[in-house]
């Protein structure tokens, strides 16, 4: 997972272990349902794009600040990734929130 400092949140997806997941395509882009659950249980729906000729799975706008909130708590912060017209390509992920808060306030001097 990675954050930088224009507040985009991207994942690289790996398939079995080894595999980065890339969008090959120079017209299409590839896109994915989100859910984000929160260590409360609550489930929090949003959506992601790969785009064309890409490696990263970036976090629509829109959700941007729900997730960087979310990842300025505490505890583990769980995303299920689904590809969205082809739900057998799906991705658990879990991070845990440990110090970000802290480490994000420092990088953008907030």
């Amino acid at each position: 997972m990675l954050v930088d400092f224009e507040k985009d949140i991207a994942f690289f997806l790996y398939e079995y272990g080894r595999s980065l997941v890339k969008n090959s395509s120079q017209r299409n882009v590839d896109t994915f349902d989100i859910t984000m659950r929160t260590p409360d249980g609550t489930d929090h729906s949003m959506t992601g794009t790969i785009y064309c000729g890409d490696d990263r799975l970036y976090i629509d706008q829109p959700y941007v600040d729900e997730v960087l909130t979310a990842l300025q708590g505490e505890g583990n912060i769980g995303f299920y990734i689904e590809k969205t017209d082809r739900s057998v390509q799906n991705y658990l992920i879990t991070v845990t929130a440990s110090n970000f808060a802290e480490e994000y306030g420092v990088q953008t001097a907030q």
